[in-house]
């Protein structure tokens, strides 16, 4: 990430998920069954950020639109899969 703070999920008990895209807050409906995983189309706020910034949040709704599956990585981390290919990995946040 090229932002001055990195993109964050989180999932919620409602079965949604949101956080940080690099700009603006996100959130976006889930569907999850076994090991696939869709994220609906995110909605978010609509603050103006610097270049970088922006280009973070860009890339991430992006991947996270193309994701189908997960799974967990040797080292713990979330990978977030568009088919068989790693788009996000995602680290337990120390909150």
């Amino acid at each position: 990430a090229t932002g001055a703070s990195p993109p964050t999920l989180r999932f919620m008990a409602d079965g949604g998920a949101g956080g940080f895209a690099g700009c603006n807050r996100w959130m976006a409906a889930t569907t999850l069954s076994g090991e696939g995983l869709a994220f609906e189309r995110a909605a978010s706020t609509m603050m103006a950020c610097p270049e970088a910034a922006m280009a973070t949040e860009q890339a991430f709704l992006a991947a996270l639109a193309k994701v189908t599956r997960h799974d967990i990585d040797a080292a713990g981390r979330l990978v977030l899969l568009a088919g068989d290919t790693a788009v996000i990995a995602a680290a337990l946040a120390d909150t």
